[in-house]
């Protein structure tokens, strides 16, 4: 059984593995009848009757699981861990590990989705947290988000069952540190932007609203003073309390009715919650964005230089996209005062070539109330809906950039944009061309290639090689989604070999792959001419035939010769 990465890589190639049964929307909205009515009376005599429902919900689980074959090692995680539970927010979190083959891999997530079908405290994603050891394993060694999460485990998870397998892992090295931190942020900004911005039950629900709010700046506070206090502490109330302590002004106002609202259960909050939350999470990230590039792997790698191969001209970029750029950069023109300009370019952080960020740069003292870019972010997506092309929203500080909205699992990697990350983007905003309006960006440093942007290159590629090799005969992919996967596999295997050299080289376009694969010696084929072509075509709508040149293309993805010094 593949392990997560790989699932959720398939699922990006069209497998369809994360949609949402039927049976799970109806149990999302059972929670939401429920929640309000539990969050209500928590306080009540009723919260020794809601304890024990917990219990039993974690009693079921284990007796389910722990009679699986090949299981060894159950944990509940998050508030039931730790004790930090909120009658009526807080979910049901497992972690089951154990030793599978492929078929019983698949039977204890089967069961772990039939818990999240029977009960709306059931997480609803419980089934993408059963792993085996090896996978565990590779998942800690080269995953920053897992790193963090299952080093988080041994502190804050509690074993139900089993060995404690957590408490084997070695420590996490000082290079990875504080990336695991920014990939557990992103990931963060995310659930809080889908809450603000959004418009599923997340964004409509009162008590969805505030104890989002809440665990987002708890969880990013935590983040944050870990890099100055050289530990991670995970509790969010604690990490709140630490950071109102050294808090002025605004910010301690917040922080005080934000602690308030928590202790009414999130029932209530005096002030616009997500407004102040927005405003005090990009003033904590601008400032984690100004530390981050000093942390080790974060830093430039010395003796390495960055070449970025992209011009306007060779962008994949659809008519209907290029003038629905247009078209959301000038809303904002005229509705914020703080606007100064606005950029379109690719980026290596997203997982198609054609995916392109729109990036809107904002006087960080004149940022925009939270229902005005509600309604830019509304426009986004309704205008763009049929739209085959992607474009992803951002706000461009001075630090760092900030998506405002998502559609799926794979733009963690752009949600939050800093030039330790991501180098690629602030090499291309020192570039006129990408400049879609306005003045060009002031004070942008040429970035340089970082041991945290090498790693996620190297990491991904084993897992793309992986799905690839399940998928690469699969007719049942869309032209588009063979195109878009066979172009970004060249692009990797590219970054990957030159990273062995004194020059890191990004191509970002088919016509920059093109170009860099001649660099490496190998012959640029009218079937890789004919498959550009047909990305074009298939953008704009276009039916096209290009399937005779993909055995030509594989082997030459299979055979690439190392870059020529």
């Amino acid at each position: 059984m593949p392990e997560i990465r790989e699932l959720i890589l398939r699922d990006h190639m069209g497998a369809s593995l994360f949609r949402l049964p039927v049976w799970g929307k109806l149990a999302c909205k059972l929670k939401l009848a429920l929640r309000r009515f539990v969050v209500a009376t928590g306080g009540s005599f009723l919260a020794v009757f809601y304890h024990a429902v917990y219990k039993a919900h974690v009693w079921h689980a284990l007796r389910t699981l722990k009679r699986l074959p090949g299981t060894r090692s159950i944990y509940v995680s998050r508030g039931l861990a730790t004790g930090a539970i909120v009658y009526g927010v807080s979910d049901v979190d497992l972690v089951v590990l154990g030793e599978w083959s492929d078929a019983e891999h698949a039977e204890v997530m089967k069961q772990l989705r039939k818990l999240s079908r029977s009960s709306p405290l059931y997480d609803a994603c419980l089934w993408q947290h059963a792993h085996t050891f090896t996978a565990l394993g590779g998942l800690y060694a080269t995953d920053f988000y897992y790193q963090f999460r299952f080093d988080q485990g041994r502190s804050q998870w509690k074993l139900l069952y089993g060995e404690d397998f957590l408490a084997t892992l070695p420590p996490v090295p000082a290079v990875r540190i504080v990336p695991g931190y920014y990939m557990d942020m992103r990931n963060w900004w995310d659930t809080f932007t889908k809450s603000v911005f959004g418009d599923g039950v997340t964004a409509t629900d009162l008590v969805f609203r505030n104890s989002i709010a809440y665990k987002a700046v708890g969880e990013i506070v935590n983040k944050s003073l870990a890099f100055d206090r050289g530990s991670i502490q995970h509790d969010r109330s604690e990490g709140i309390q630490l950071a109102l302590e050294k808090a002025t002004g605004e910010d301690r106002d917040f922080l005080l009715r934000l602690q308030q609202s928590a202790a009414h259960r999130h029932l209530r909050y005096s002030g616009d919650i997500q407004d102040d939350s927005f405003r005090y999470l990009l003033r904590l990230l601008e400032n984690f964005h100004s530390k981050i590039g000093a942390a080790p792997g974060c830093q430039p790698l010395p003796g390495v230089t960055l070449e970025v191969d992209a011009s306007p001209d060779d962008l994949l970029l659809s008519k209907s996209a290029q003038t629905h750029a247009s078209e959301v950069t000038q809303r904002a023109k005229q509705a914020w005062p703080g606007y100064r300009g606005a950029f379109l370019l690719p980026t290596l952080s997203s997982f198609n070539l054609d995916d392109l960020l729109l990036l809107i740069q904002i006087d960080p003292r004149n940022i925009p109330p939270v229902r005005e870019i509600r309604e830019l972010c509304l426009f986004h997506a309704h205008a763009s809906k049929g739209f085959t092309q992607r474009i992803a929203l951002l706000l461009l500080l001075e630090q760092g950039a900030y998506q405002l909205e998502t559609v799926g699992f794979l733009e963690l990697w752009h949600l939050l944009v800093c030039p330790a990350a991501n180098p690629d983007i602030f090499a291309l905003l020192n570039r006129p061309g990408f400049l879609l309006d306005g003045s060009p960006a002031a004070n942008i440093a040429q970035p340089g290639w970082t041991q945290f942007a090498a790693a996620l290159i190297d990491e991904e590629i084993a897992v793309r090689r992986a799905a690839m090799s399940a998928v690469n005969a699969d007719v049942t992919l869309t032209p588009l989604e063979l195109l878009r996967n066979l172009w970004r596999q060249l692009q990797i295997e590219l970054i990957h070999r030159s990273q062995q050299s004194a020059t890191v080289l990004v191509p970002m376009t088919p016509r920059a792959i093109r170009r860099a694969l001649v660099s490496y010696g190998a012959n640029d084929t009218p079937a890789l001419a004919t498959l550009e072509a047909a990305y074009r075509s298939v953008l704009d709508g276009e039916s096209t035939d290009f399937r005779s040149v993909l055995p030509e293309v594989f082997a030459l993805i299979s055979n690439l010769p190392p870059r020529q010094p």
